[in-house]
C-alpha cells in the first residue's frame, strides 16, 4: 500500500470545535525474501517522512488489532522539542531507543 494521508474533522456540538487531525497511513510489512526490492518513493513523499520522523510527540498509542496488524499512533505533536527517545523495528520488535541526534538519511 502506497503510504497517504487525509485530513479529518468530526464536528461537535457546542461553541468549541476541534482542529482538523491529520492522519498519515504508512503500512509495513515483514519481509522474509532478501531478493524484495522495495518501490522507490517520489522524494516529496520522502522529505515529508524525513520530517514526521524528526518531529517529538507527546504520547504513542500502540494497538495490536484482532486481525494481528498493530497500529502506531502518534498523538500531541511539539514542534521545536528535540525528541528524547526514537521508536525502531529492530529484528521484528517496535522498540523505544534513546536518541543521540538526528541522523543524516544516509546513516540510517
Amino acid at each position: 500500500m502506497e503510504p497517504h494521508w487525509f485530513s479529518q474533522v468530526k464536528p461537535r456540538p457546542g461553541k468549541w470545535q476541534p482542529k482538523p487531525k491529520f492522519v498519515v497511513n504508512l503500512t509495513f510489512v515483514r519481509l522474509e525474501r532478501t531478493d524484495f526490492q522495495a518501490p522507490e518513493l517520489p522524494s516529496e513523499t520522502r522529505a515529508a517522512l524525513r520530517q514526521l520522523a524528526g518531529e517529538t510527540w507527546g504520547f504513542c498509542h500502540v494497538w495490536q488489532n484482532p486481525n494481528n496488524v498493530h497500529t502506531l499512533n502518534f498523538v500531541q505533536r511539539e514542534p521545536g522539542v528535540p525528541p528524547q527517545n526514537a521508536v525502531v523495528v529492530r529484528n521484528h520488535t517496535v522498540t523505544v531507543i534513546p536518541t543521540v541526534g538526528f541522523l543524516a538519511e544516509q546513516d540510517e
